[in-house]
């Protein structure tokens, strides 16, 4: 069985913006397995997250346990750091791009338009993304796709 999201810092449902902000959340040393989305964080436009830190975790599996379409998001945050993750075996043949690491984006990537979730002072470093690939000729992949915005 796959679940929406492994670890979701939002709103009150699985991968919806929060209602206000998530503070000083910390995702560390966390095995994700048999997600679509390994770990997402994202707060408001008007209140974001600050200080997240997402940092020594495995995001890497294959076959029926691995992460299907993005292994970390992070939208509307000030100060996220990303670093020193294992990110790879991410593989789908959906109708979507496949990211290992979305900061302020992870769909769209092979558009001209882009799509962002205002991040920024954003440290991402140290990662490990190894294997990520979409099966279909349509849409992209990606290690680490960024999309800048004010807050």
């Amino acid at each position: 069985m796959t679940t929406l999201i492994g670890i979701s810092f939002g709103g009150v449902s699985p991968g919806t913006l929060a209602t206000g902000s998530n503070n000083g959340s910390r995702i560390e040393n966390c095995t994700v397995r048999r997600a679509i989305f390994g770990i997402y964080s994202a707060g408001q436009a008007a209140t974001p997250n600050t200080g997240t830190v997402i940092t020594r975790n495995d995001l890497s599996a294959l076959t029926t346990d691995r992460i299907r379409r993005v292994g970390i998001v992070a939208f509307n945050d000030n100060g996220v750091q990303i670093t020193e993750n294992s990110i790879g075996g991410i593989d789908s043949a959906d109708s979507a791009d496949v990211v290992g690491i979305g900061v302020g984006t992870f769909n769209g990537i092979d558009a001209t338009t882009v799509i962002s979730g205002g991040v920024s002072n954003a440290l991402v470093t140290r990662n490990r993304i190894n294997g990520v690939s979409n099966l279909t000729a349509t849409f992209s992949a990606a290690g680490i796709a960024v999309a800048g915005g004010t807050l």
